[in-house]
């Protein structure tokens, strides 16, 4: 119900805005879309160039970005040598750091195809309690009509690894179980 506040609301932001001011003292002034993106550009190039170009974060939360957003984003931080995270870094089913190390993150593999798979591998993934709705491409497609093995890597023992044909207890700060 308080959804059309947020749209019709007094307080809704209809306009660019730029700070005047110090921070917090609460003083904008409006602006074109043409002035707050170069605005925006010179604070990029600033900082890029006193701390270099990793040292800009761009983030998305997964709720609400799409694939085009989302792809906008990535391209932009690989187009200016950024930093890029997305929330499962921060409170998803995948270790922190995970997109940075590896490459991607779970939402590049639609998970209508675990069901097609024969044997998987799901590292620090607790599927089973973080991806409900997801999880019966694991259980009832992969497993029962494949037969599908899954192997959970993980230190904790999560319902994802209790369920896994093989857990390996990885211990934390090593690569051994």
């Amino acid at each position: 119900m308080s959804f059309t506040h947020l749209i019709y609301g007094p307080d809704r932001v209809r306009t660019p805005l730029i700070r005047e001011g110090k921070r917090g003292e609460g003083k904008f002034r409006p602006a074109s879309w043409d002035e707050a993106l170069d605005h925006i550009a010179g604070h990029f190039r600033r900082i890029s160039e006193q701390h270099g170009p990793e040292s800009i974060l761009f983030f998305n939360q997964v709720v609400g970005t799409g694939y085009v957003h989302k792809g906008a984003q990535v391209r932009l931080a690989a187009l200016m040598g950024a930093s890029y995270a997305t929330g499962y870094d921060f409170n998803g089913d995948i270790s922190m750091g995970f997109t940075e190390t590896v490459g991607i993150d779970s939402i590049e593999c639609e998970s209508k195809v675990w069901g097609e798979a024969k044997y998987l591998i799901l590292w620090s993934a607790n599927l089973l309690q973080t991806r409900i709705p997801d999880a019966q491409f694991i259980t009832a497609h992969a497993r029962q009509r494949n037969g599908a093995k899954v192997v959970a890597i993980d230190p904790r023992v999560s319902q994802t690894a209790k369920a896994a044909d093989l857990w390996l207890p990885i211990r934390p700060g090593t690569d051994e179980w």
